[in-house]
Protein backbone atom coordinates (compact mmCIF):
# COMPACT_ATOMS: atom_id res chain seq x y z
CA UNK A 1 0.00 0.00 0.00
CA UNK A 2 1.75 3.12 -0.98
CA UNK A 3 2.74 5.84 1.90
CA UNK A 4 0.74 8.66 0.10
CA UNK A 5 -3.10 9.69 -0.19
CA UNK A 6 -4.94 12.66 -1.20
CA UNK A 7 -6.38 14.29 1.91
CA UNK A 8 -9.84 15.26 2.17
CA UNK A 9 -9.30 19.33 1.66
CA UNK A 10 -5.77 19.31 -0.29
CA UNK A 11 -4.26 20.51 2.87
CA UNK A 12 -5.00 20.23 6.43
CA UNK A 13 -6.16 23.84 7.00
CA UNK A 14 -9.33 23.08 4.62
CA UNK A 15 -10.15 19.84 6.65
CA UNK A 16 -12.77 21.63 8.21
CA UNK A 17 -14.42 23.28 4.98
CA UNK A 18 -15.12 19.10 4.84
CA UNK A 19 -18.86 18.72 6.00
CA UNK A 20 -20.11 22.21 4.94
CA UNK A 21 -18.71 21.57 1.33
CA UNK A 22 -20.33 18.08 1.04
CA UNK A 23 -23.68 19.26 2.44
CA UNK A 24 -23.75 21.85 -0.10
CA UNK A 25 -22.97 19.98 -2.78
CA UNK A 26 -26.12 17.22 -1.49
CA UNK A 27 -24.19 14.62 -0.59
CA UNK A 28 -24.23 15.26 3.66
CA UNK A 29 -26.44 14.66 5.84
CA UNK A 30 -29.73 14.55 4.13
CA UNK A 31 -28.42 11.79 1.65
CA UNK A 32 -26.93 9.92 4.44
CA UNK A 33 -30.43 9.74 6.24
CA UNK A 34 -31.94 8.47 3.25
CA UNK A 35 -29.19 6.27 2.90
CA UNK A 36 -29.64 5.13 6.46
CA UNK A 37 -33.50 3.99 5.92
CA UNK A 38 -32.71 1.88 3.20
CA UNK A 39 -30.59 -0.56 5.53
CA UNK A 40 -31.21 -2.85 8.62
CA UNK A 41 -28.22 -4.08 10.75
CA UNK A 42 -28.85 -7.05 12.93
CA UNK A 43 -28.80 -6.70 16.76
CA UNK A 44 -25.36 -6.62 18.15
CA UNK A 45 -23.79 -6.30 14.91
CA UNK A 46 -20.41 -4.95 13.95
CA UNK A 47 -19.46 -2.49 11.29
CA UNK A 48 -16.63 -1.18 9.48
CA UNK A 49 -17.23 2.07 7.53
CA UNK A 50 -13.87 2.20 5.44
CA UNK A 51 -13.48 6.03 4.12
CA UNK A 52 -15.48 7.05 6.90
CA UNK A 53 -14.43 11.20 6.35
CA UNK A 54 -15.81 13.38 9.26
CA UNK A 55 -17.95 10.34 10.75
CA UNK A 56 -21.26 11.74 9.98
CA UNK A 57 -22.78 8.48 8.64
CA UNK A 58 -21.53 5.98 11.14
CA UNK A 59 -22.68 8.72 14.25
CA UNK A 60 -26.08 8.75 12.30
CA UNK A 61 -25.86 4.82 12.45
CA UNK A 62 -24.58 4.27 15.50
CA UNK A 63 -27.44 6.70 16.86
CA UNK A 64 -30.20 4.35 14.93
CA UNK A 65 -28.43 1.72 16.07
CA UNK A 66 -26.75 1.64 19.44
CA UNK A 67 -26.46 -2.08 20.27
CA UNK A 68 -23.68 -2.56 17.55
CA UNK A 69 -20.12 -1.45 17.08
CA UNK A 70 -18.79 0.76 14.23
CA UNK A 71 -15.27 1.24 13.75
CA UNK A 72 -15.04 4.51 10.94
CA UNK A 73 -11.44 4.21 9.11
CA UNK A 74 -9.70 6.56 7.34
CA UNK A 75 -6.15 7.60 6.01
CA UNK A 76 -6.67 11.60 6.71
CA UNK A 77 -5.95 12.61 10.36
CA UNK A 78 -7.28 15.89 9.95
CA UNK A 79 -10.24 14.79 9.32
CA UNK A 80 -10.54 11.20 11.68
CA UNK A 81 -9.93 14.94 14.57
CA UNK A 82 -13.32 16.08 13.56
CA UNK A 83 -14.93 12.74 13.33
CA UNK A 84 -14.10 12.04 16.99
CA UNK A 85 -14.69 15.65 18.25
CA UNK A 86 -18.20 15.11 16.37
CA UNK A 87 -18.92 11.72 18.10
CA UNK A 88 -18.23 13.08 21.64
CA UNK A 89 -20.16 16.37 21.02
CA UNK A 90 -23.28 13.66 19.75
CA UNK A 91 -22.34 11.54 22.69
CA UNK A 92 -22.03 8.48 20.58
CA UNK A 93 -19.08 5.58 20.79
CA UNK A 94 -17.28 5.25 17.72
CA UNK A 95 -14.01 3.64 17.32
CA UNK A 96 -12.18 5.72 14.87
CA UNK A 97 -8.86 4.17 13.05
CA UNK A 98 -6.37 5.71 11.10
CA UNK A 99 -5.24 3.16 7.94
Amino acid sequence: MPDKFAPAMITKGLASLYDPIVNFFGAGVLLQKKILKLVTFEKNCKILDVGCGTGTFVILVKQSYPNCEFTGLDPDESILEIAKNKASKNNVKVKFVKS
